[in-house]
């Protein structure tokens, strides 16, 4: 608008520059008869030039310019430009257990619990955002090995990975960067046993999931009088008992550390009385069963010295029970 305003102003100014231009050179250089002859014509051009009326006042468009706030289209980009959080989890405080910061097998996955806590001790939940937990495994040729993290919600990370070669392997386990209190960790990875070598398979038990009957990574058997069959079931914390051919009969035991619950559960033996007795790994005790599965009894605690208490094997157990 204001561009056809210039034009139109350009095109009178013309006319008017054009016509003065012709006035003042006919006054300048022409002679009297000129003058005389070109009077009339002059008078025209300029009466032409003073009936002009232009309709102009002022600039159709003015110099005020608005912004104008889209309040709701505000509010949806700022829903969709994320946020910001902070966490509480102390890393000197946090630490890892379970079987996989201590040994391995080859082909087989490994893993552990890594536990955040906050400067006073207390669980530290993480959000799904974010992965606090940094983990790097080598192997003993050097290369890494791949690692999944999950997080469980409760405060915890579940951490898995499977060795390819045997031989010490180093853990590397870092919250927000800062590695965890016994880290590095030394995990000692074993070669698989070849049970095509060992001889015929006559029977095979369960199956990898959580059901009865089923494993996740089944880790001691020990049989009694009777020829029924019992299994430590390591990642679903419990116990499960078979008869002589392979049929289910019980479970018992759960992911706790009450009586009677277990942190994954490792050796066990079954004395000349039907007593069942347990290594409850990560709750560093030994619980007692009677042969129905019910809860007898307990010893040990999380200690600092390395005795026959902070091992695996119960042999030492069997020679008290019999």
């Amino acid at each position: 608008m204001l561009r056809n305003q210039q034009n139109q102003l350009e095109r009178e100014l013309f006319k008017y520059t054009s016509s003065r231009d012709f006035v003042e050179n006919v006054v300048l250089h022409g002679n009297e008869v000129e003058i005389i002859q070109l009077r009339q014509l002059m008078l025209d051009r300029l009466d032409e030039l003073n009936a002009i009326q232009l309709d102009y006042k002022e600039p159709e468009e003015n110099d005020v310019i608005d912004y104008i706030l889209d309040m709701k289209s505000v509010g949806s980009v700022a829903t969709t430009m994320g946020r910001v959080t902070s966490s509480v989890t102390f890393t000197a405080l946090c630490n890892a257990r379970g079987l996989g910061v201590k040994s391995g097998k080859v082909g087989v996955e490994s893993c552990f619990i890594v536990e955040l806590k906050d400067r006073f001790g207390n669980t530290s939940v993480e959000g799904d955002h974010s992965c606090p937990v940094q983990v790097k495994v080598q192997a003993p040729e050097g290369f890494f090995l791949g690692n999944k993290v999950t997080n469980n919600g409760d405060g915890t990370m579940k951490v898995r990975y499977t060795p390819v070669t045997h031989g010490k392997h180093v853990l590397y386990v870092a919250v927000r960067g800062r590695e965890i209190e016994g880290s590095p960790f030394n995990v000692n990875v074993v070669e698989g046993i070849d049970y095509q070598k060992v001889g015929p398979t006559f029977m095979k038990i369960g199956s990898q999931g959580t059901k009865s009957g089923e494993f996740k990574q089944p880790c001691s058997v020990i049989t009694d009088k009777e020829g029924n069959i019992y299994v430590t079931d390591f990642v679903n914390c419990r116990v499960q008992k078979f008869d002589a051919l392979g049929k289910h009969l019980q479970d018992f035991g759960s992911r706790g550390s009450k009586d009677g619950q277990f942190q994954n559960p490792c050796g066990i033996l079954v004395d000349a009385n039907g007593i069942i007795i347990v290594s409850d790994w990560d709750n560093h005790r030994v619980q007692l069963f009677s042969p129905e599965g019910k809860f007898i009894g307990k010893f040990g605690a999380k200690g600092k010295q390395r005795d026959w208490m902070s091992t695996r094997s119960l042999s030492i157990l069997a020679l008290l029970f019999n």
